[in-house]
């Protein structure tokens, strides 16, 4: 558990170092905003490399890859949570998440997501959020749309009108996607507290509460 919350709070880092330099406009936000949006970013943003990692590496339907590059097989998950921990409690709360994001990432792989398309789910992650928390920031409306009309343009230009229209809607419907997994976890977390021990230290990049130093 120690090395996977080491591991947790490093990719924290990076993932408020990819905000900074490559978004201006979270840069420019205030301290308060970007303690409020960091932690949905980062969550919705893990879970889509983590997702994506596996649709790529998983050598079967029963591994998840975790996004520092290893994965887990679901039957040693319980291992995270110590001797402490009853193995079927652990699957019990597990087994759901594990099954929506294999889910997921069969999406994702399907999809096969080109750079292009990845950069712009996570500018669109990031609008999304700034939305959603309600802050008037100046531009980042209007980023939001113009990324859109960027996606879509290209889309159109590679796979044809009816075709990249398509994959255009898919796409967008991974934030769709990606909600439900956060609602998820959240559930789980607050399931997983009253029946295990520390429960909530063991995933820390799931939780809508993460903030940035």
């Amino acid at each position: 558990m120690e090395t996977h919350n080491y591991m947790e709070k490093g990719s924290a880092d990076l993932v408020a170092t990819l905000l900074t330099e490559n978004f201006p406009i979270f840069q420019n936000l205030s301290k308060i905003d970007k303690q409020k949006i960091f932690g949905p970013f980062a969550v919705r943003f893990i879970n889509l490399h983590r997702c994506w990692l596996t649709s790529k590496y998983s050598l079967d339907n029963e591994k998840l890859a975790f996004h520092y590059r290893i994965y887990y097989h679901f039957d040693d998950i319980e291992k995270l949570f110590g001797e402490e921990a009853k193995r079927e409690d652990i699957r019990k709360l597990i087994s759901p998440m594990h099954s929506i994001l294999l889910r997921f990432s069969q999406k994702i792989g399907n999809l096969d997501l080109s750079e292009m398309e990845r950069g712009s789910l996570i500018g669109l992650i990031l609008y999304q959020q700034m939305e959603v928390h309600e802050m008037e920031v100046k531009f980042a409306s209007e980023a939001q749309k113009n990324l859109l009309i960027a996606l879509h343009t290209h889309l159109i230009q590679i796979h044809g009108m009816t075709s990249g229209g398509l994959r255009f809607a898919q796409i967008v419907s991974t934030l769709t996607d990606l909600e439900m997994i956060s609602n998820s976890w959240n559930n789980m977390i607050i399931l997983g507290n009253l029946a295990v021990p520390r429960y909530h230290e063991i995933f820390l990049l799931v939780s809508d509460t993460l903030s940035p130093k």
